[in-house]
């Protein structure tokens, strides 16, 4: 027996909101992911850049700030050292000039 063509419309339909689930789980997995991978990184930030732990959030907000003035000063330094202008106000991403990886571990440890 043939389908009709509610019955059409009802197995396409059905079809689609399972590919919508399907993409929904694979975007909210993703976002997880990068979440995590975001907090990895900040984390090593602050152990290499040594800031401290915090209690609550208004002190995480805090160490996040301190986090970004010794990023700023550790780019500062290198530039400084290299020869290099660093930017003085604006994203950072405007600032493209750079030379050769630096020894970061030489630059933090003026921290």
């Amino acid at each position: 027996m043939a389908m009709t063509s509610a019955q059409r419309r009802a197995a396409q339909l059905a079809q689609l909101q399972a590919e919508q689930e399907r993409y929904d789980k694979a975007i909210e997995d993703a976002v997880e992911n990068a979440a995590e991978a975001r907090c990895k990184a900040v984390e090593e930030l602050y152990e290499l850049l040594e800031v401290g732990k915090t209690r609550n959030d208004k002190d995480e907000a805090r160490r996040a700030a301190k986090l970004v003035e010794r990023v700023s000063a550790l780019i500062e330094q290198l530039a400084e050292s290299d020869g290099v202008e660093a930017p003085t106000d604006g994203p950072m991403e405007a600032w493209r000039e750079e030379p050769a990886a630096p020894d970061l571990g030489r630059a933090a440890s003026g921290f």
